[in-house]
């Protein structure tokens, strides 16, 4: 597997599971008065595109008890890297973010699609960090 591949894992992980879970995002936000945050998994550090990991569905922050459980359906079999869903605040109201990485040795490559009142901005295709 290459990185260009595993980035392609996570382009058709986004396009299966965005409908998904917007569904499970609206359902949970009428019932909690917030948005579902899914902690990275696998986590808590991204693993190397060549050496994939299975998710932990069980992750979750530590103040609520809500898990991957729900959304596991789409979290089927190894990832070379990791998702993420991140909760969001911002000036213009709340949303979230679904955050997908593949680490390769020091970089690691990111694409975040936003959902809610900043997605125009805070949505950005595949980035390279190296911290």
């Amino acid at each position: 597997m290459s990185v260009a591949t595993a980035k392609s894992f996570f382009d058709g992980l986004i396009g299966a599971a965005s409908g998904p879970i917007a569904t499970y995002q609206a359902s949970f936000l009428a019932t909690s008065g917030f948005y579902f945050q899914g902690l990275q998994t696998p986590g808590p550090s991204v693993p190397n595109f060549d050496a994939p990991l299975f998710p932990d569905i069980t992750r979750r922050p530590t103040d609520h008890p809500h898990t991957w459980r729900a959304l596991s359906s789409r979290l089927v079999g190894s990832f070379p890297g990791a998702v993420a869903v991140d909760y969001y605040g911002g000036s213009l109201g709340a949303g979230y973010d679904l955050r997908v990485m593949v680490r390769d040795g020091t970089a690691t490559w990111i694409r975040t699609v936003s959902y809610g009142p900043e997605a125009s901005f805070r949505t950005h295709d595949w980035t390279v960090s190296t911290l």
